[in-house]
């Protein structure tokens, strides 16, 4: 479920993530700025780490788990008409020109 209340320049998303129910699990309702160049770099960088880098199993989770919010806050500003998907989302340049 997902809801937008209108207020000037606030957006306010109320969602139930698609995962399992645990004794710890709590609805979340938020209302934020969201600088979304801000949220591509974070999220590069968490992509971005060494595959050579060591990591726990508990650091490799927390970080899929940071990635996999990040995911769910560019979806729900693009599912709701906040910002258009190639703004969330921009386009990356080509890595090779291919022949015309």
């Amino acid at each position: 479920m997902s809801e937008t209340v209108a207020k000037p320049n606030v957006t306010t998303i109320t969602s139930r993530a698609d995962t399992a129910e645990t004794p710890t699990s709590i609805d979340v309702v938020l209302s934020f700025r969201v600088d979304l160049r801000l949220l591509r770099r974070q999220k590069r960088a968490l992509i971005a780490f060494p595959t050579n880098f060591q990591l726990s199993h508990n650091q490799e989770e927390a970080v899929e788990g940071m990635l996999n919010m990040i995911d769910y806050i560019q979806d729900s500003i693009v599912d709701q008409g906040l910002a258009s998907e190639e703004e969330v989302f921009p386009q990356m340049p080509l890595l090779f020109e291919t022949a015309a």
